[in-house]
């Protein structure tokens, strides 16, 4: 956790463990947030652009990619504000964010 040893000393244990989920999720947020950037700029990107496969074949073998990737990118970039305006280094709340990003959630449904 990046918060002080003195005021994380005065919080309770729910609410220390409910900082390192949100924690947790930020940073899995940025990583998951890179490896589709990954996929788009390597794969992609290339097979549009040098045709290699219709438009077809690229939704057929990426389905919503890139709205995924468009949507985890907003939606890294709410979460990242919260935590830079979160005053000294609490985050007093994340559920607006993620109710705010509902759409870009629904758009795994086509994996379920």
């Amino acid at each position: 956790t990046l918060i002080p040893k003195p005021l994380l000393n005065s919080l309770s244990a729910q609410e220390v463990q409910r900082q390192e989920v949100i924690f947790e999720l930020a940073v899995t947020e940025r990583l998951y947030v890179k490896d589709l950037s990954i996929i788009m700029m390597q794969c992609i990107t290339p097979l549009k652009t040098n045709k290699i496969l219709s438009t077809e074949e690229t939704a057929s073998l990426f389905a919503n990619l890139e709205s995924l990737y468009q949507g985890n990118k907003e939606f890294l970039t709410d979460l990242k504000k919260r935590v830079r305006e979160s005053d000294p280094t609490i985050v007093s709340e994340i559920g607006d964010i993620i109710l705010s990003h509902d759409k870009t959630f629904r758009l795994y449904s086509v994996y379920c």
